[in-house]
This record gives C-alpha cells, structure tokens and sequence, in this order.
C-alpha cells in the first residue's frame, strides 16, 4: 500500500495482472467474464478488473445509434 506521509491517508497499492479476461455478458451492477490467460485459481472475491487499453490498429466497438442521442455499445451499457 502506499500512504501519503503528511495526511497518512490511503493513497494507491501495488497492483500486478494475474489473468487476461474476456466479458461474455454485462448486467447492470455486474459483468461476467471468461479467463483467457493466466491462472484462474488466483482470481478471489474483491479483486479488481482494469480495462486493457486499445490494441494499436484494432477496431474500436461498433455503436449503433438508438433515436437522436443514446447510443448502445455492442458489450451492452448505454452513452448518453
């Protein structure tokens, strides 16, 4: 963990990548996902998921426009 040294508050903590996921489906407060890489036993309750970033010349999702300005991702959600 890293702590601030004058408000002694929590600040950030060391994070290393155990496993590569794919989502296979989203609902509103929880995504399920299937293990591409990595060791799947190392994954327990509370462990966070961080968003890959974009590979370079890949694709970016398809959008589909839904009336004048919602639009609904492909992996589900919706941009206002």
């Amino acid at each position: 963990m890293v702590i601030d040294p004058y408000t002694h508050e929590l600040i950030g903590q060391k994070e290393t990548q155990i496993a590569t996921v794919t989502v296979t489906r989203v609902e509103a407060k929880m995504a399920y996902a299937t293990v591409v890489t990595g060791d799947s036993t190392a994954i327990e309750p509370g462990f966070i998921a961080r968003a890959a970033k974009m590979v370079s010349g890949a694709a970016p999702p398809r959008q589909k426009p839904v009336g004048d300005k919602l639009i609904v991702p492909k992996a589900g959600g919706v941009i206002l």
